[in-house]
């Protein structure tokens, strides 16, 4: 690693840059490209080289730190090709706004490790009701039915569940019904305080059916 090199990502680490916003990293990292196919390819349609590219578009979700390693790869590769103070120039006409900045270390943690843990927070309030869900649909649906979500979503409608409104003793006869319901209710309204809880009854529905597949016995 050149000095200048070395300089100018001190520089970054300082001011708490992790990489470009996408529109300026793709303009980059396209410099960087061009200039190394025309070093080893100075022909028109030579082939193309291999340059990795930006964490952008669905890349974008990545942790802070594998953009920093990115990044930080992009300005190694121009500075192999002799167009680092090229590309220091760009940078330094960028504005403030046009970076993704952070206040701390580079986070390891992803945009899909959030919503993964997300989910399974979820997932384990959800997991409290299932004996209850188990027991209406053994009660009251063939076994061959019972991971149809519709058939949960019939009885909990039949029964004046609904996104605003709990079951009482006047909506149905059976008390074990009754309190199966409520409980899963009182789940429902949790879980849908919640980031990646679900609000509408029919997804609550899915993703209770879901959750009884996956934690259904192998075997």
């Amino acid at each position: 690693m050149s000095d200048e090199l070395q300089n100018l990502i001190s520089e970054l680490e300082d001011r708490g840059v992790v990489c470009p916003l996408p529109r300026p990293w793709d303009k980059l990292v396209v410099v960087i490209r061009s200039t190394k196919k025309l070093m080893a390819y100075p022909i028109e349609k030579g082939p193309s080289v291999r340059v990795e590219n930006p964490l952008i578009l669905a890349g974008w979700g990545a942790s802070d730190k594998a953009k920093w390693n990115r990044f930080t790869y992009h300005l190694a590769q121009a500075d192999q090709l002799g167009i680092l103070p090229l590309i220091q120039r760009f940078l330094e006409n960028l504005k403030p706004k046009d970076f993704l900045l952070t206040e701390g270390s580079y986070s390891d943690v992803s945009v899909w490790d959030l919503e993964e843990q997300g989910r399974a927070e979820v997932d384990t309030v959800m997991m409290e009701v299932l004996p209850a869900v188990q027991s209406l649909l053994d009660s009251k649906v063939p076994k061959r039915q019972q991971y149809d979500p519709e058939q949960l979503y019939s009885i909990f409608t039949k029964h004046g569940f609904s996104s605003g409104w709990a079951p009482t003793l006047a909506d149905v006869s059976h008390m074990e019904t009754v309190e199966a319901l409520r409980t899963i209710h009182r789940t429902y309204e949790k879980q849908a305080k919640m980031i990646d809880g679900k609000r509408e009854l029919e997804h609550f529905c899915e993703a209770l059916i879901d959750l009884a597949i996956r934690r259904r016995p192998r075997g």
